[in-house]
């Protein structure tokens, strides 16, 4: 069964992004396919990436500069509108500023299986949206093969971003309507690099145009070749980590600065590193470093002991190459990170698990396991169930605008996948999302649930907990209407330390009975539980109003006839905007759910004994452990040791 995402809906999210910028695409109402499922193996390490060698006068432009491209089974294809069709990168000019003046000669771009591909082409979108043609290739081979080819333009352009918004870049091709022919999954997009919306011109239902095909698969493998004059003495700083993302003041933290040489020159440098505005070590490296070759430098610091408490910026700069301050090239002379310095924390209350899955997708049972074993070795979870479309011909019947939003934002490619806090977890997610595929195999579920159980729990110690939650749901039976208060009690400066959060409110609904295809046939009348309804929020969450390390929110929502309060509970947690944040700085800070109950249980407001109090285990009549609400006696543990009875 072949992986695919249908981009009916989620485009129409990413499609405002282009508006925005004035470049006006038609939205793709079909799938982009990948030539095989979802594997069920275990998690595995990633393969380095592997430089390109070029010329002393030349330089690689593009989103991502490596010779990574993807493999034949990832290779993409749209074999709904086979023919040719052009298939390009979207580059901000950000990309070829720094190259202004030199010469555009080359295109190269990689395939991850063989198909036939015409020319090359770079073309200008201006501000008013229009789009031109600046330079291309003819590509001589009848077929070009998997991997790069590197295509000599016609005439070379000289490299002028003025009057231009961005720039398309790309590639003519044959697209196959043979979906058992490998060669109608030519497309190669990895993870690598700033992701950008990939576009493809043709007709593609909606007359021949540019269509948008997202960034959900990464950046197409699409680079050009820059030649002109380049300084000899050409340093890099690629990247400065921290050990430490938040710690006390005057506590020890440690850097790792990587310098790379990118001109022809070996050099001797100076790197200076600042804390704020105040410089915290000045580094000589008389051994010079030879071209093409990195250098990784790791240092350890101490915040003052007066630190203030908030969010602090560590810089590391190249001041000197072999004894002269550079002049030429340098947009990448530094790089920069951040820090949080607090005084006091609080207790993580729960964890935010983000489950997205569909009615039509036969290996989602395997996630939804997976998971289920996450829980029961851990329960402190608030878990979130997003419903999509795995096939436009079998809707799920609880999909929604806000749901698919949200998995286009989180950039989720595939059914069964799951996030945990809106963290990467290092070789499993990739570098552009929070989320990765969870559709593996029974035997490794033990092993996986202990793996991000572990790290989850060391997630927790390096990025702890600033503001406590508590949630009043007050529902009127009589009105359908809920108003929810979500109240924190922030740790000391939280105002600061979470200046950039915001607060999320949502809606979930248990015991959803519908159709469900597994193993290859329907289940009729599947328990589905923890199914996003709404985001009373907004999926980009409410700006948090403070009163002082404090706050309280109240929000409305009248719930809809057809679904039933007493199976329904609230779910809040504290992060950063889903839309404007890198998935590097979108973790959650907190988390926390209760239920509420309408005039059929006999509940009302929470289930929670007190403010912080969470559930930490459930029982049937029977004693029994069990997972979320069961119909009958429920016999529900408090974190604070009290028990709670009820019949659902």
């Amino acid at each position: 069964m072949k992986k695919s995402l249908l981009f009916a809906s989620a485009l129409a999210l990413l499609a405002s992004t282009v508006s925005a910028q004035s470049f006006k695409a038609q939205q793709f109402d079909g799938r982009l396919e990948q030539r095989t499922a979802l594997a069920v193996t275990p998690l595995t390490k990633k393969v380095a990436p592997r430089k390109v060698t070029l010329a002393a006068n030349q330089r690689l432009a593009g989103l991502y500069k490596t010779d990574t491209y993807a493999t034949s089974e990832q290779g993409l294809g749209l074999t709904s509108v086979p023919g040719t069709l052009g298939a390009a990168s979207f580059w901000p000019i950000s990309v070829l500023q720094p190259y202004e003046g030199k010469s555009l000669t080359q295109i190269r771009f990689a395939l991850a299986n063989s198909c036939a591909v015409s020319k090359v082409f770079i073309a200008g979108v201006t501000s008013q949206g229009a789009v031109s043609e600046l330079a291309t290739g003819t590509v001589s081979a009848a077929t070009s093969p998997a991997g790069w080819s590197t295509v000599t333009l016609s005439t070379p352009w000289t490299v002028t971003t003025s009057g231009y918004q961005a720039f398309l870049v790309g590639f003519y091709y044959t697209q196959g309507s043979d979906q058992t022919a490998v060669s109608s999954y030519p497309l190669s997009m990895v993870n690598e690099g700033d992701a950008q919306n990939v576009y493809v011109y043709g007709n593609l239902g909606s007359g021949t145009g540019w269509y948008n095909l997202g960034s959900d698969y990464g950046n197409l493998s699409v680079q050009g070749i820059v030649e002109g004059e380049f300084p000899a003495e050409d340093l890099s700083v690629n990247s400065l980590t921290l050990d430490k993302t938040y710690l006390k003041a005057g506590e020890e933290n440690s850097y790792t600065a990587v310098i790379s040489n990118s001109g022809s020159k070996n050099a001797a440098y100076q790197m200076t590193v600042k804390l704020d505005d105040n410089v915290i070590a000045t580094i000589d490296k008389t051994d010079s470093l030879l071209p093409s070759k990195t250098d990784s430098i790791t240092r350890t610091f101490s915040i003052p002991a007066n630190a203030t408490s908030g969010k602090h910026k560590l810089t590391a700069s190249i001041t000197t190459i072999n004894g002269t301050t550079p002049t030429e090239n340098t947009f990448d002379d530094n790089a920069s990170a951040n820090m949080g310095v607090y005084k006091d924390t609080k207790d993580r209350q729960m964890n935010l698990i983000e489950h997205f899955t569909s009615n039509e997708c036969t290996y989602c049972y395997l996630g939804e396991e997976l998971l289920e074993k996450m829980y029961a070795g851990k329960k402190n979870y608030a878990w979130v169930s997003y419903h999509g479309i795995q096939n436009g011909s079998v809707p799920d019947p609880t999909k929604n605008a806000q749901a698919d939003s949200i998995m286009a934002y989180e950039k989720c490619k595939s059914f069964p996948s799951a996030g945990f806090d809106r963290s990467m977890i290092e070789d499993y997610n990739d570098k552009t999302s929070f989320v990765g595929g969870i559709g593996y195999n029974e035997q490794y579920h033990s092993q996986l649930a202990a793996f991000f159980n572990e790290y989850i729990d060391e997630l927790n110690t390096a990025y702890p907990s600033f503001v406590t939650l508590s949630i009043t749901p007050n529902y009127d039976a009589a009105t359908r209407v809920l108003n929810v208060t979500v109240s924190g009690e922030g740790a000391t400066d939280a105002s600061k330390l979470l200046a950039d959060n915001n607060l999320y409110v949502y809606v979930l609904e248990d015991s959803l009975a519908f159709d469900q295809y597994t193993k290859g046939h329907w289940i009729q009348n599947e328990n589905h539980d923890r199914v996003f309804r709404s985001a009373l929020t907004g999926i980009n969450g409410k700006a948090i109003t403070w009163n002082g390390d404090n706050f309280s929110q109240t929000y409305t929502y009248t719930v809809p006839a057809s679904y039933k309060p007493e199976h329904m509970k609230v779910t809040a947690f504290v992060a950063p905007a889903l839309t404007t944040t890198a998935p590097s700085e979108a973790r959650v800070n907190q988390a926390y759910e209760v239920t509420f109950g309408g005039a059929s249980t006999g509940i009302s407001g929470v289930t929670a004994t007190s403010a912080n109090a969470y559930v930490v285990a459930r029982y049937n009549a029977a004693g029994q452990l069990v997972n979320g609400e069961q119909k009958g006696l429920n016999i529900v543990k408090m974190s604070d040791g009290k028990v709670i009875k009820y019949i659902k």
